[in-house]
């Protein structure tokens, strides 16, 4: 097993839009279109993220889940928390 160093850096080189491409083309092969069904949007600021450093703000992130196929469909980082 890989320590968590090595599973980190191997993570942090993947680009993010050609994993979501990749990911939002899997999703639409593995499950079937639920038309009329709903979903559920939910906004998160995740813990521990503020960096004193450089005085970057927390990360802010939108979902979108699938509540008849319990999936994620989606996951955007937001510059601003806001509704």
């Amino acid at each position: 097993m890989p320590v968590d160093g090595t599973i980190a850096c191997t993570i942090s080189r993947i680009d993010p839009e050609q994993f979501r491409a990749c990911y939002a083309s899997w999703m639409q092969a593995v499950h079937k279109t639920t038309v009329g069904q709903p979903i559920a949007i939910d906004g998160k600021t995740l813990r521990s993220t503020y960096q004193c450093v450089d005085h970057q703000s927390t990360i802010h992130m939108v979902n979108a889940f699938v509540c008849a196929n319990k999936v994620v469909l989606g996951q955007v980082k937001t510059s601003e928390k806001s509704n």
